[in-house]
């Protein structure tokens, strides 16, 4: 087994002793309540929406929480003196943060599919959600490296939900009718999530959005990435103690 599977196994068990799993299935099982009153006409629509919020901010809350505790355990500390490569460290993270998002998408796609009837396309969602989970999980890493403590990621990541989530939510649900101000979410990551989630619950779109969409997502996916990486060795070496 390589390192890098070695890492994503030690991740998803270390999700499973910090409660982080727990915690997600407790989420799931509320946005099955929620789903559930959610008229018929609708839950493609808000099978989506919720789908974005968990791929979103909840990948950047689980993997802030698992780097809390690593850094209460002196994790960087004997990773600083490991053969183990940062790259490989940061993708599994973002792979067992992931996998987290893909067990909500599939308990909840079993329930609206047999409850509501729904006819959703799994496997988009599938391939969505894995793309969309990776790029919050990394930033959500990123995020990390400036955050003094648990708090202050909490903090971070509410303030990414009010500026570049909840618009998109609104103008999704038609709060927000400004033909202008819908267009302008188009230079942010997060409307190309979304426009990615509609297209897998088959909510009308234009191809080249879809296209744009995920070529974008990809591109900042790859960006920030490359970033987190290029920062990792000040951040492990501060929490380091060297």
């Amino acid at each position: 087994m390589t390192n890098f599977l070695r890492l994503t196994v030690g991740e998803i068990q270390r999700m499973n002793k910090y409660q982080i799993l727990p915690s997600s299935l407790f989420v799931i099982l509320f946005w099955i309540g929620f789903l559930y009153f959610v008229d018929d006409t609708f839950i493609n629509q808000m099978f989506a929406i919720l789908v974005f919020v968990d791929a979103s901010i909840m990948s950047i809350i689980f993997v802030g929480a698992t780097m809390f505790f690593e850094k209460q355990e002196g994790t960087f500390r004997s990773l600083m003196v490991s053969p183990i490569r940062k790259s490989d460290y940061i993708l599994s993270k973002g792979v067992s943060i992931v996998v987290s998002n893909l067990l909500t998408v599939v308990l909840l796609f079993a329930f609206v599919y047999w409850v509501k009837g729904a006819n959703i396309n799994l496997i988009g969602f599938i391939a969505g959600v894995s793309l969309i989970g990776f790029f919050h999980a990394i930033l959500g890493f990123w995020m990390s490296f400036y955050a003094k403590d648990f708090t202050s990621l909490i903090m971070r990541s509410s303030l990414y939900m009010i500026v570049f989530v909840v618009p998109v939510i609104l103008v999704e649900l038609q709060v927000i009718q400004t033909e202008w101000f819908a267009y302008v979410l188009y230079i942010i990551p997060t409307q190309a999530s979304m426009n990615v989630l509609n297209a897998a619950a088959g909510i009308p779109l234009e191809t080249w959005e879809i296209w744009v969409s995920a070529s974008y997502l990809l591109a900042v996916t790859i960006g920030i990435f490359f970033i987190t990486l290029k920062k990792f060795d000040v951040f492990a070496q501060k929490e380091g103690g060297q």
